[in-house]
């Protein structure tokens, strides 16, 4: 068994003895409790660990992903821009992250693909290469051109696994 000396003022003392006369305990009984109570206070503020650090790979990894799970049902061209800055801030955060590790959603270029002036057109592809062939040579449409050198190249066997909207 060990000893505290303990220094105090008389009336600090007077107030200890009080204090524990009127809980019907020794005044060591009351320091070794409140030791007990301050030390379980202790322990609860710094119970916690300390989350893990995430380097900056996955950080970006983690923006990435809460920003795809946010995406927008409705593009316009200002949310396109500021999507595609960024992802593209995302990637360089992250290393030079490539593209395919941390590509831009479909609905995205989907739309954007849509909005250009030389969009492949669905409406060829379900026409024929001479009916192509006719549309690119009086009217120089790029969207019937890219259908016609798509059905040219699968026809030769140069395509046969990729997919090329059809019908």
């Amino acid at each position: 068994m060990k000893y505290v000396n303990l220094r105090l003022q008389d009336d600090e003392h007077a107030r200890m003895v009080a204090m524990a006369e009127s809980k019907f305990m020794p005044v060591t009984s009351m320091l070794r409790m409140l030791f007990a109570d301050h030390e379980a206070k202790s322990r609860a503020q710094h119970s916690s660990a300390p989350a893990p650090k995430m380097n900056k790979r996955d950080q970006a990894f983690a923006e990435y992903h809460n920003l795809m799970a946010n995406l927008p049902a409705q593009w316009t061209k200002e949310l396109f821009d500021s999507t595609r800055k960024a992802i593209n801030e995302l990637r360089t955060q992250g290393g030079n992250i490539h593209h395919t590790d941390m590509p831009l959603p479909e609905s995205m270029v989907k739309w954007n693909n849509a909005q250009h002036p030389n969009a492949a057109d669905p409406k060829y592809a379900s026409w024929s290469i001479e009916q192509l062939k006719a549309e690119v040579d009086a009217t120089g449409n790029s969207s019937a051109q890219a259908y016609l050198t798509f059905k040219l190249q699968r026809a030769a066997g140069d395509l046969q696994d990729l997919d090329f909207p059809e019908d």
